[in-house]
Protein backbone atom coordinates (compact mmCIF):
# COMPACT_ATOMS: atom_id res chain seq x y z
CA UNK A 1 0.00 0.00 0.00
CA UNK A 2 1.37 3.62 -1.16
CA UNK A 3 1.61 5.88 1.91
CA UNK A 4 2.04 10.21 1.42
CA UNK A 5 5.20 9.31 2.52
CA UNK A 6 6.68 7.35 -0.59
CA UNK A 7 8.71 8.53 -3.06
CA UNK A 8 6.56 7.29 -5.74
CA UNK A 9 9.52 7.47 -8.55
CA UNK A 10 11.98 5.62 -6.94
CA UNK A 11 9.82 3.13 -6.12
CA UNK A 12 9.20 2.72 -10.05
CA UNK A 13 12.88 2.43 -10.80
CA UNK A 14 13.11 -0.01 -8.19
CA UNK A 15 10.15 -1.95 -9.58
CA UNK A 16 11.70 -2.03 -13.06
CA UNK A 17 15.19 -2.68 -12.23
CA UNK A 18 13.58 -5.71 -10.07
CA UNK A 19 11.94 -6.82 -13.06
CA UNK A 20 15.11 -6.20 -14.96
CA UNK A 21 13.19 -3.47 -17.11
CA UNK A 22 15.63 -0.89 -18.53
CA UNK A 23 14.38 2.68 -18.52
CA UNK A 24 14.95 4.05 -21.74
CA UNK A 25 14.16 8.35 -23.58
CA UNK A 26 10.76 7.79 -24.65
CA UNK A 27 9.02 5.38 -22.53
CA UNK A 28 5.24 6.45 -20.99
CA UNK A 29 4.53 5.50 -17.57
CA UNK A 30 1.00 4.77 -16.60
CA UNK A 31 0.19 5.82 -13.35
CA UNK A 32 -3.60 4.25 -11.25
CA UNK A 33 -4.85 7.93 -9.80
CA UNK A 34 -5.24 6.26 -6.68
CA UNK A 35 -1.31 5.79 -6.16
CA UNK A 36 -1.14 9.82 -6.98
CA UNK A 37 -3.83 10.51 -4.37
CA UNK A 38 -2.57 8.47 -2.02
CA UNK A 39 0.69 9.90 -2.33
CA UNK A 40 -0.48 13.94 -2.67
CA UNK A 41 -2.62 12.84 1.03
CA UNK A 42 -5.87 13.15 -1.17
CA UNK A 43 -7.46 10.94 1.32
CA UNK A 44 -10.71 11.54 3.55
CA UNK A 45 -12.47 10.44 6.31
CA UNK A 46 -16.17 10.07 6.29
CA UNK A 47 -16.80 10.37 9.58
CA UNK A 48 -15.43 13.97 9.77
CA UNK A 49 -17.34 15.05 7.05
CA UNK A 50 -20.46 17.60 7.88
CA UNK A 51 -23.32 17.49 4.91
CA UNK A 52 -25.14 20.87 4.49
CA UNK A 53 -28.50 21.49 3.67
CA UNK A 54 -28.21 21.25 -0.05
CA UNK A 55 -26.46 17.91 0.12
CA UNK A 56 -28.83 16.75 2.70
CA UNK A 57 -31.76 17.69 -0.22
CA UNK A 58 -29.16 15.81 -3.25
CA UNK A 59 -28.77 12.75 -0.89
CA UNK A 60 -32.66 12.15 -0.43
CA UNK A 61 -32.89 11.80 -4.18
CA UNK A 62 -29.57 9.88 -4.76
CA UNK A 63 -30.46 7.40 -2.20
CA UNK A 64 -26.48 8.13 -1.29
CA UNK A 65 -24.44 8.61 1.87
CA UNK A 66 -25.06 12.39 2.44
CA UNK A 67 -21.48 12.49 3.56
CA UNK A 68 -20.23 11.34 -0.05
CA UNK A 69 -22.86 13.85 -1.56
CA UNK A 70 -20.89 16.58 0.42
CA UNK A 71 -17.80 15.35 -0.98
CA UNK A 72 -19.21 15.15 -4.39
CA UNK A 73 -19.97 18.63 -3.90
CA UNK A 74 -17.19 20.09 -2.59
CA UNK A 75 -15.51 18.62 -5.69
CA UNK A 76 -17.74 19.80 -8.33
CA UNK A 77 -18.35 22.51 -10.44
CA UNK A 78 -21.70 21.50 -11.48
CA UNK A 79 -24.17 18.52 -11.07
CA UNK A 80 -25.00 17.25 -14.62
CA UNK A 81 -27.43 14.20 -13.36
CA UNK A 82 -29.23 13.15 -10.40
CA UNK A 83 -30.88 10.23 -9.90
CA UNK A 84 -31.42 7.48 -7.69
CA UNK A 85 -29.22 5.67 -10.49
CA UNK A 86 -26.20 8.00 -10.66
CA UNK A 87 -24.67 11.27 -9.47
CA UNK A 88 -22.59 12.55 -12.67
CA UNK A 89 -20.96 16.01 -11.98
CA UNK A 90 -18.23 18.23 -13.56
CA UNK A 91 -15.48 18.36 -11.45
CA UNK A 92 -12.89 21.05 -10.44
CA UNK A 93 -11.07 19.81 -13.33
CA UNK A 94 -13.64 19.84 -15.86
CA UNK A 95 -13.90 16.05 -15.97
CA UNK A 96 -17.10 14.63 -15.96
CA UNK A 97 -17.31 11.42 -14.24
CA UNK A 98 -19.45 9.96 -11.73
CA UNK A 99 -19.17 10.94 -8.02
CA UNK A 100 -16.70 13.35 -8.93
CA UNK A 101 -13.96 10.56 -8.94
CA UNK A 102 -14.50 9.85 -5.18
CA UNK A 103 -13.88 6.18 -4.75
CA UNK A 104 -13.08 3.72 -1.84
CA UNK A 105 -11.39 0.70 -3.68
CA UNK A 106 -7.81 0.14 -2.34
CA UNK A 107 -8.27 2.30 0.74
CA UNK A 108 -7.30 1.29 4.03
CA UNK A 109 -9.81 1.85 6.78
CA UNK A 110 -13.70 1.22 6.74
CA UNK A 111 -14.46 5.39 6.27
CA UNK A 112 -11.58 6.35 4.29
CA UNK A 113 -12.17 6.99 0.94
CA UNK A 114 -9.75 8.36 -1.80
CA UNK A 115 -10.06 12.36 -3.93
CA UNK A 116 -9.18 12.50 -7.52
CA UNK A 117 -5.79 14.63 -7.51
CA UNK A 118 -6.07 18.53 -7.11
CA UNK A 119 -4.12 19.02 -10.83
CA UNK A 120 -3.51 15.54 -12.49
CA UNK A 121 -1.33 17.44 -15.24
CA UNK A 122 0.90 18.87 -12.60
CA UNK A 123 1.36 15.83 -10.83
CA UNK A 124 2.22 13.77 -13.82
CA UNK A 125 4.94 16.28 -14.75
CA UNK A 126 6.28 16.22 -11.22
CA UNK A 127 6.40 12.34 -11.65
CA UNK A 128 8.16 12.68 -14.68
CA UNK A 129 11.00 14.82 -13.79
CA UNK A 130 11.18 12.61 -10.39
CA UNK A 131 12.10 9.66 -12.68
CA UNK A 132 14.47 12.11 -14.58
CA UNK A 133 16.48 12.66 -11.77
CA UNK A 134 16.87 8.74 -10.86
CA UNK A 135 17.48 7.92 -13.93
CA UNK A 136 18.47 10.49 -16.61
CA UNK A 137 15.85 9.49 -18.79
CA UNK A 138 13.16 11.77 -20.26
CA UNK A 139 9.90 9.76 -20.24
CA UNK A 140 6.59 10.56 -20.60
CA UNK A 141 3.52 9.80 -17.52
CA UNK A 142 0.00 9.46 -17.54
CA UNK A 143 -2.44 9.31 -14.75
CA UNK A 144 -5.37 7.41 -15.38
CA UNK A 145 -8.54 6.86 -13.60
CA UNK A 146 -11.12 3.74 -13.87
CA UNK A 147 -14.75 5.30 -14.14
CA UNK A 148 -18.28 3.01 -14.74
CA UNK A 149 -20.11 3.07 -17.57
CA UNK A 150 -23.61 5.06 -16.71
CA UNK A 151 -26.96 2.93 -17.50
CA UNK A 152 -24.46 0.39 -19.13
CA UNK A 153 -21.77 -2.52 -17.66
CA UNK A 154 -18.29 -2.15 -17.63
CA UNK A 155 -15.40 0.77 -17.16
CA UNK A 156 -12.71 2.15 -18.34
CA UNK A 157 -10.12 3.69 -18.54
CA UNK A 158 -9.53 7.81 -18.99
CA UNK A 159 -6.55 10.10 -18.85
CA UNK A 160 -6.87 12.09 -16.18
CA UNK A 161 -3.44 13.95 -16.27
CA UNK A 162 -0.45 13.59 -18.57
CA UNK A 163 3.17 15.00 -19.17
Amino acid sequence: MIKSEDDLGRLIISAAKQGDIPVEDGDIFVIAQKVISKIEGRIVEIDKVMPSEKTLKIASVTGRDPRIVELVLGESKRLLKVSPQTLIVEDKRSIVNINAGIDKSNVQGENRYTLLPVDPDKSARELSLRIKELTGRKVGVIICDTYSRPFRRGQVNFAIGLE
